[in-house]
């Protein structure tokens, strides 16, 4: 088909500075983001220095981060707007498929895209968050997907405010959305995994 003024869409949410939780100082802490699935590309932050501690060490956590790969774009600071003292320092930590290969001065955490779930390290693989209320945010992410958003064409006509348009609708149906695996299709699948291991020997294997 050829549809003029058409740009593609993907059924999803933005969210910003959403509290995630508060550092304990115990291992292996994790926490849940409200809204799921939890699209690949997150922002998540801890906040490590906080009210006169943040302009007195500031510097030197700054020269450690460095030292260490981060990039000025992976601090946000607050000011005083009265004094223009530092108040706070958030940073952002890195996502990591495990801890297997995580220092204790690495600041990594694993993610559950599927259902929310963030799990930092144990102070021996991945850093412990600093403690603190309520220093722990998912500053950027979005979160959408799943068979939901496979809808009928002509079926998306709401427009949000202030867009130059007078209409809005998706000329084709939706697709390309899929639910995560339900438990009871991974205790189908995960044994027939493990006999044919991927190799395809007999018909049972193609199937």
């Amino acid at each position: 088909g050829i549809y003029p003024n058409a740009v593609w869409a993907r059924q999803l949410q933005t969210v910003n500075n959403e509290t995630l939780g508060s550092g304990t100082g115990q291992p292996n802490q994790s926490m849940f983001f409200q809204q799921i699935p939890v699209i690949p590309g997150q922002t998540v932050q801890v906040r490590e220095l906080y009210g006169a501690q943040a302009q007195v060490e500031f510097l030197v956590l700054q020269e450690q981060l460095f030292a260490q790969g981060f990039a000025a774009d992976d601090l946000r600071t607050i000011s005083d707007p009265r004094t223009g003292r530092l108040t706070e320092v958030w940073v952002t930590w890195i996502e990591q498929p495990n801890f297997y290969f995580s220092g204790p001065k690495d600041r990594h955490y694993v993610l559950d895209h599927a259902s929310g779930r963030i799990i930092f390290g144990n102070g021996t693989n991945g850093m412990l968050p600093t403690p603190g209320n309520s220093n722990i945010v998912a500053w950027l992410y979005q979160a959408g997907g799943g068979l939901a958003g496979n809808v009928a064409a002509n079926t998306i006509t709401q427009m949000l405010s202030g867009t130059p348009a007078q209409s809005v609708t998706n000329p084709v149906a939706a697709e390309g959305g899929a639910d995560t695996e339900a438990a009871s299709d991974i205790t189908w699948r995960g044994p027939q995994v493990l006999r044919h291991r991927g190799s395809g020997l007999a018909a049972a294997d193609y199937e």
